[in-house]
């Protein structure tokens, strides 16, 4: 946001951000290119002792056969189904915030997201800082034995879900007198969501660790679906831009997809490899 502000406020203007960050992409593709490996057994420069690590890690090596992707045992598991309902409403949250807090703020709170672009760069700042504090937290929980690693999941999933639910519950009884709660508000929701890093993201490599990589296809792509659905949602209850009660309802119906998918993934999430991982294992472990 910050970058994004002082961008557009140049000569150069708003067209020069897609410019940027497509430019970007564009570069860290080149750089995939020449220096992304299909696995850590065929990569050139890896030590012994760090190849020995990753692989034991995912609980495969490079002489593993590749299993046919087991698609009817994944479609009929509540484990994949609250993961991707927890992906699914967590996306949709998001992207309305990323996609609708500058007009909230510019219409309602009457907040000049160019002028103050610091202040607008918050959010993603707090989301930057939790993601590695929860990170932390997460990987010294799971590894001291303190909880298991589905219920640190489903902990953190709780925290990034639940919390950001409750703070856009209060911005729903925000006024235009109040920006700077609004703000608060804002990095509260966006910033705790990082918790979900250390939780229902990450959950496909606890599922399968042969399979994640379609896992994440499958999550990945209704996830998507909401998030690009989110801004018509947006549009067919926000006929007055500057009506907070309008916008109240937006908040209101994220907050309760947010709750709903977490109690979903609390329920019948897990954090254990299953059955259907490899064709040999014969009891799922929950």
């Amino acid at each position: 946001m910050f970058l994004t502000g002082t961008i557009s406020a140049s000569k150069f203007g708003w067209p020069l951000v897609f410019y940027v960050f497509g430019g970007l992409g564009l570069l860290w593709c080149i750089l995939m290119v020449f220096f992304g490996y299909d696995s850590p057994g065929v990569h050139p420069t890896i030590s012994a002792q760090e190849k020995k690590f990753i692989e034991g890690s995912l609980g495969k090596s490079e002489d593993n056969k590749h299993d046919k992707t087991p698609w009817k045992k994944i479609l009929t598991s509540r484990h994949v189904w609250a993961l991707l309902l927890a992906q699914t409403g967590n996306n949709y949250c998001f992207w309305t915030l990323v996609m609708q807090i500058p007009t909230y703020m510019n219409y309602v709170m009457h907040f000049n997201m160019k002028k103050n672009s610091l202040l607008s760069s918050l959010p993603y700042l707090a989301l930057w800082v939790l993601s590695n504090v929860f990170g932390v937290i997460s990987d010294a929980v799971v590894n001291r034995g303190i909880v298991k690693r589905g219920a640190a999941r489903k902990l953190f999933t709780s925290i990034g879900l639940m919390i950001p639910a409750a703070a856009l519950i209060y911005l729903g009884y925000t006024d235009s007198s109040q920006p700077l709660q609004a703000v608060v508000l804002l990095v509260v929701a966006v910033g705790f969501n990082a918790a979900c890093f250390c939780g229902f993201t990450i959950n496909h490599m606890d599922l399968s660790p042969n399979h994640a990589g379609s896992l994440m296809g499958l999550c990945n792509a209704f996830s998507q679906i909401a998030g690009a659905a989110a801004p018509l949602v947006v549009q067919l209850i926000v006929k007055n831009e500057s009506d907070v009660f309008q916008w109240r309802n937006v908040f209101f119906l994220s907050a309760g997809i947010n709750v709903f998918t977490s109690v979903v993934f609390i329920i019948f999430g897990s954090g254990s490899v299953q059955s259907w991982d490899k064709e040999e294992d014969n009891k799922d472990e929950d």
